[in-house]
């Protein structure tokens, strides 16, 4: 009887498919890093993907097989900047103790502290926005930024004041986002004077709930 061969079983399609998957998305990340240093250093007008191939050691044709033109990189570079540090300042809030206008304060002291994040908000806010008139996508992220971020002011507001109604909650919204942002863009120059401080800024946020 003739002996049968033993036949080994192919790997699972789904976990080589996987494994693709997870090594793509590490080499997206690390993309997406070099180029937000690159972004930081160079800023948008000397930006190229070419300057960011030799940064990360790749083959040009290699960098545009993830992102075939600079802009398709940079618009996922604000997206990722949008689904990790939109939500920062009232997920502050919400981890703050005390009342609503002390857990304001303090959400707002952590902001004005974290220079990380104010590095980041100072490089997407001005260079996205330049950005944002020639490119419809990036525009379209900033429209959606702003929208989560206009939302999320107007729920501060009814924390802090839950009488103010909801039209008027939207109109204070738009306001507290502006002064909000004013105020990290421009928190060094007026520091000097020793104006710009959360428990000031946080009193401003206040009165407009209470208006």
């Amino acid at each position: 009887m003739a002996e049968r061969k033993s036949v080994e079983s192919p790997a699972p399609r789904v976990r080589q498919g996987i494994t693709r998957q997870q090594k793509r998305a590490e080499t997206e990340a690390r993309i997406l890093d070099a180029a937000h240093l690159l972004l930081k250093e160079d800023r948008l007008a000397a930006f190229s993907l070419r300057g960011l191939a030799a940064r990360l050691d790749m083959r040009l044709s290699h960098l545009q097989h993830y992102y075939p033109h600079a802009s398709d990189l940079l618009a996922r570079l604000f997206e990722r900047f949008i689904e990790h540090d939109s939500g920062v300042f009232l997920q502050h809030f919400e981890e703050a103790s005390g009342p609503p206008e002390q857990k304001l304060q303090k959400a707002l002291a952590r902001l004005l502290e974290d220079e990380a994040y104010l590095d980041s908000c100072d490089l997407f806010m001005s260079e996205m926005a330049a950005l944002a008139r020639e490119d419809e996508r990036i525009a379209r992220s900033l429209e959606r930024y702003y929208a989560q971020y206009r939302k999320g002011a107007a729920d501060l507001l009814a924390r802090l004041n839950a009488d103010l109604p909801p039209k008027k909650r939207s109109e204070r919204a738009a306001l507290v986002v502006s002064l909000i942002e004013g105020a990290l863009h421009l928190r060094h120059p007026l520091a000097q004077g020793g104006g710009l401080n959360a428990k000031a800024l946080a009193g401003a946020i206040c009165a407009l709930a209470r208006m």
